[in-house]
């Protein structure tokens, strides 16, 4: 499994929005500044956190996008599978049920499903106040 670069920029403006919670709303260009990547890929990400209700958006002069919740209630794992979807490894390691053609001599599924726990674990106990740093 690898992460793509649209859940490694998503969860750095996440970190922006967290570092920004309590203030005005920061805008696309402003989130893109900070972070030196583009504007329309950073459109898109925001786009798919929006719609998962990670972040809201606020209209007006000084509008743009804010935090839903505070940070310390945000998980990595939700920002991740709302830019990339389900983390898994194998079809059979995650929690929904597939059929595998390896059934029932499987050998690595315990493994794979194991590997799964962990990792999703890790991300749903990582807070995204866990990983903000203050300041740039």
């Amino acid at each position: 499994m690898k992460i793509t670069t649209k859940a490694h920029y998503g969860l750095q403006a996440m970190c922006e929005l967290a570092r920004n919670y309590g203030n005005d709303p920061l805008s696309v260009r402003e989130i893109s500044d900070l972070q030196n990547c583009s504007e329309s890929y950073l459109e898109q990400i925001i786009s798919k956190l929006k719609k998962s209700g990670l972040i809201e958006s606020v209209r007006g002069k000084n509008g743009g996008y804010v935090l839903s919740r505070p940070p310390e209630s945000i998980s990595t794992g939700e920002i991740i599978r709302a830019l990339e979807g389900p983390i898994g490894f194998t079809e059979c390691s995650n929690d929904e049920q597939h059929d595998c053609s390896y059934e029932p001599d499987c050998c690595s599924k315990e493994f794979w499903k194991e590997l799964y726990k962990i990792v999703n674990s890790f991300l749903e106990n990582k807070k995204l106040s866990d990983i903000t740093v203050s300041g740039s």
